[in-house]
């Protein structure tokens, strides 16, 4: 008997590809039939939390799985900021109930707020900033 993906049960492999990153269960797509099906499977899809590094790939995420996705949360950090990330949030207006945007920057929610975000299922959203400037360490007897 042999023992492969084309034997593994499709509830099984998504199950597995819960626990890999975005990129690999993207990855996945390519093995074979069988494994692009159970990446391609709805319930894997409706949460969505990319790490701030996979944000470039939001865009054709959410143009292919965006009406599977109800909870979005994207975070932005650094080099990774949310900087056209509005744009792409329209692709999954059908079914979204709750966005969160964090690592926010003053412009960023100004071009936010400017935007007409048509979101008619939204049932929360939430906005998490980046402070301006951290404050470092400092001690009262070197003055440093």
């Amino acid at each position: 008997m042999c023992v492969g993906s084309a034997s593994t049960p499709l509830d099984a492999l998504c199950n597995c590809l819960r626990f890999v990153s975005l990129k690999q269960r993207i990855g996945c797509e390519s093995v074979a039939r069988r494994w692009r099906e159970a990446a391609r499977d709805p319930c894997l899809w409706t949460e969505l939390c990319p790490e701030p590094e996979e944000l470039e790939h939001l865009g054709r995420l959410l143009g292919t799985f965006g009406s599977f996705v109800r909870r979005l949360k994207v975070c932005g950090r650094g080099a990774h900021r949310l900087c056209s990330m509005t744009e792409h949030f329209a692709k999954c207006s059908s079914r979204l109930r709750e966005l969160s945007l964090a690592g926010l920057r003053g412009r960023e929610l100004a071009r936010i707020c400017k935007q007409r975000l048509d979101l008619p299922c939204l049932d929360a959203f939430s906005v998490d900033f980046d402070p301006y400037f951290t404050l470092g360490s400092f001690s009262h007897t070197t003055g440093a």
